[in-house]
């Protein structure tokens, strides 16, 4: 029987919760860049609940909505509640007054609106969305500025909204009502409407959306139509999204200093519950960021009539108007007045390379481009050289250009690393999926250890209900009271000897592991995991900084592995009961036996299934000296299906790959999925032209497939294929590898041809996830 652990751990500071959606992009990464570095100086615990998984179905948004349950002033002395978030996804989330009723007990602050009876962190958003139009309007001249709108509840959409009608009021200018849409603060309804705007005919030369995420869709919508941007269509956006402000056309936005909401929530919460008495309302101010997509250059030309003695005033306004975060101003005046003694030092460059290498660091550290630093140098350089003797003034203008190529060089350095990062990371993910796919529980396990740290993930529990329990039961009646963990790693070390007891469900880990975590402050996240309508236990990460991969991703491959796992653990258990009784389990096996072996989704064969028909295939098929081939697919884009229209549509296209490959194959070939989005093959034909003709068969029919699919995406897949020759001795790992280095060389040849078509001036800003040509094979 399982023992249940009483002991209660005295926290060594401060935990407060943060509520949000899933955590992810760049809006709401600022806000809890905020959050994370102000918690770190305040010395205080996060625990951060996503309570929605936005841009999916709405049955499966709401099973995170089981995260509140976890909410608790038992392991919880103050809470904040992104407001502005919630509210934007109310019809599928908590309504914030229900919100507010659930947890009145608790001292919280809200961020991005007010609401009733709690603090506030909010934005003057009107002035700054008004400060946009009005510059279309009166600056530029456009006389017919359309607007797609956010949804009705949100408080912000209908702030800006207000603020768009204002300003043609003040500017004299009658909006064309048609030229209105509603979107949902997404890319792709930003793209619905401005297609369906473009449709009407009328004249349109601008378009303001109510965030940067609809005003990307619009952009790439405007280029793929062939218009010329700004020439043809002016766009503006709100929240300075830092990403949107680097591409090309930058886009025009209004800044809102996303992580300082979040740092000064922190701060407010942190003074309330020290006993202090912080200001019962913050409103921060917002302000216009001019870039090339209304029309402007973005960056600000040199005050000529500036004294000289105000080069600090100088820097500030030019940081202001490239959107440098205003907690970097002063740092960063502080390094460029340093840097104006060093430029002039006789002497050698390392006191100047010194501190261009510290202000590059910095510049770098916020994820600013490194072509801006430059152009920011070129604003002050005159104001650098003011007041210096000629010979000093030479000596620092060939600094400042060895500078600009220092700059350049190491920028492209940067670059390559980062890109090598992006390709690590995806293999790291490659690496974690091929491990974790055991069907024993405690494999899995052992394989769930190796594929964390293959991510250098170093803290991660698991958790298990004692019984499965509907969705419809958690939200009326509360979460298990009790759990169990079954895995966990604490700072790179696993812990086996504290999932031996039961615990309080509400204090998401054992005593134990709240012990171990005490050391230094940190931030922790839960996640719950379902399959369907059927929720199994939770997951609970270590959320940092630095982790440059999709947690949500990782909480459903470890959710997903698991479920499989606990199904054959299931499985197992009812064959040893169904022994006893021989006619019914010969019956019952059959239907289980087909459970485990193939794959609950597709229907084709599962790894399990595969690995264990392969063999017999193979063995056979050397007897009778017959070659064989293998194909190894693996599924292009499906990570932006899942991202922009939802897992749902993300298993749709799953199920259309397999179906697909089904078609091109022979009733006695084994099709198989082996992973999330890879497929293999393997079939008893073995001529020298037979990889080509299944290649082409391929090419053909995901061709005719996407050619006749109205969905708003392609299915696609990448391929390698193995000839099996029939003297061959190699294993099926061995020729599983071949297959697959073969598949992964062609991605790389596709992936380089796509960036060489983009060198070569290709015009677009969205990267194009869904390969066009998915025939176009080895």
């Amino acid at each position: 029987m399982t023992q249940f652990d009483q002991i209660t751990t005295p926290r060594v500071r401060p935990r407060f919760g943060v509520v949000g959606t899933e955590f992810e992009g760049d809006y709401l990464l600022s806000m809890l860049e905020g959050l994370w570095h102000t918690a770190a100086e305040l010395d205080v615990d996060l625990l951060i609940y996503s309570v929605l998984r936005t841009g999916t179905p709405p049955a499966f948004a709401r099973q995170f909505n089981v995260n509140y349950g976890f909410v608790d002033d038992t392991v919880l002395d103050g809470l904040i509640v992104l407001g502005a978030n919630l509210s934007s996804y109310a019809s599928v989330t908590v309504p914030l007054d229900e919100v507010r009723k659930r947890f009145s007990h608790i001292p919280t602050v809200v961020v991005g609106c007010e609401v009733a009876g709690w603090p506030s962190v909010t934005v003057d958003g009107y002035s700054g969305f008004k400060d946009l139009v009005k510059h279309f309007l009166v600056d530029h001249g456009y006389r017919h500025v359309a607007m797609i709108e956010g949804p009705p509840e949100s408080s912000d959409a209908c702030e800006r909204l207000q603020a768009y009608l204002d300003a043609h009021a003040e500017a004299g200018v009658t909006p064309n009502p048609v030229l209105r849409g509603r979107g949902h603060f997404d890319i792709a309804s930003g793209r619905d409407q401005l297609r369906r705007l473009l449709d009407l005919g009328v004249p349109m030369d601008a378009v303001v959306c109510a965030n940067d995420h609809m005003a990307w869709g619009c952009m790439g919508l405007a280029l793929e139509r062939g218009l010329n941007l700004p020439d043809d269509l002016a766009v503006g956006g709100f929240d300075d999204i830092r990403s949107y402000s680097n591409a090309r056309p930058s886009l025009t936005s209004v800044n809102q200093d996303i992580a300082e909401q979040g740092a000064a929530a922190m701060r407010m919460l942190h003074a309330q519950v020290c006993g202090q008495t912080p200001p019962r309302d913050i409103r921060l101010s917002s302000r216009l960021v001019k870039r090339r997509s209304c029309g402007c250059l973005g960056l600000a030309a040199a005050n000529r009539d500036e004294p000289v003695s105000d080069l600090r005033g100088h820097v500030h306004a030019l940081m202001d108007s490239m959107s440098v975060p205003i907690r970097l101003h002063e740092r960063l005046a502080d390094k460029l007045m340093r840097l104006r003694e060093a430029l002039a030092a006789p002497g050698n460059d390392q006191d100047y390379q010194t501190v261009l290498n510290q202000i590059f660091k910095l510049w770098r550290g916020e994820g600013l481009e490194a072509s801006l630093l430059q152009n920011f140098l070129l604003g002050i350089q005159e104001r650098l050289l003011e007041e210096l003797a000629p010979g000093a003034a030479s000596l620092a203008v060939g600094r400042l250009h060895r500078g600009q190529v220092l700059i350049a060089n190491t920028a492209d350095l940067v670059g390559d690393l980062e890109h090598k990062t992006v390709d690590d990371t995806s293999n790291l993910h490659l690496k974690f999926k091929t491990r974790v796919t055991a069907d024993i529980l405690e494999s899995l396990l052992s394989g769930l250890a190796e594929g964390l740290k293959a991510l250098e993930v170093r803290t991660c529990y698991v958790a298990l209900y004692q019984h499965p329990v509907p969705f419809e039961s958690i939200a009326s009646v509360g979460l298990p009271s009790t759990s169990r963990l079954v895995f966990a790693l604490d700072d790179g070390e696993l812990h086996p000897e504290w999932c031996e007891f039961e615990y309080s469900t509400c204090t998401l880990l054992p005593a134990a592991a709240e012990a171990a975590g005490q050391a230094r402050a940190r931030a922790l996240m839960p996640f719950p995991m379902f399959h369907h309508n059927e929720h199994f236990g939770f997951i609970v990460l270590e959320r940092r900084a630095q982790d440059n991969f999709s947690y949500e991703e990782l909480r459903h491959e470890i959710a997903g592995s698991l479920h499989h796992s606990l199904l054959v653990r299931e499985l197992d258990a009812a064959r040893e009961l169904l022994r006893l009784d021989l006619e019914r389990a010969r019956a019952a096996n059959e239907d289980l036996s087909h459970i485990a072996m193939r794959d609950a989704m597709t229907g084709v064969f599962n790894r399990r299934g595969f690995l264990e028909l392969a063999e017999t295939v193979m063995r056979t098929a050397r007897l009778t000296h017959q070659p064989m081939s293998l194909i190894f697919a693996d599924m292009d884009g499906l990570k932006h299906i899942n991202d922009v229209y939802g897992h749902e549509e993300g298993d749709l296209a799953i199920c259309e790959a397999a179906r697909l490959m089904q078609q091109c194959f022979r009733q006695e070939d084994i099709v198989a999925r082996i992973g999330g989005d890879e497929f293999v093959a393997l079939t008893r034909s073995g001529a020298a032209d037979t990889i080509t003709m299944i290649e082409q068969r391929l090419a053909r029919r995901f061709t005719d497939y996407n050619a006749a699919s109205t969905k708003p995406y392609q299915v696609a897949c990448s391929f390698g294929g193995y000839l099996v020759n029939a003297d061959s001795t190699e294993s099926l790992d061995e020729v599983l590898a071949h297959a697959d280095r073969m598949m992964y060389a062609e991605k790389r040849r596709r992936r380089s041809q796509r960036q060489g078509e983009r060198a070569t001036g290709s015009s677009t800003i969205i990267a194009d996830f869904s390969p066009s040509g998915s025939g176009r094979l080895r």
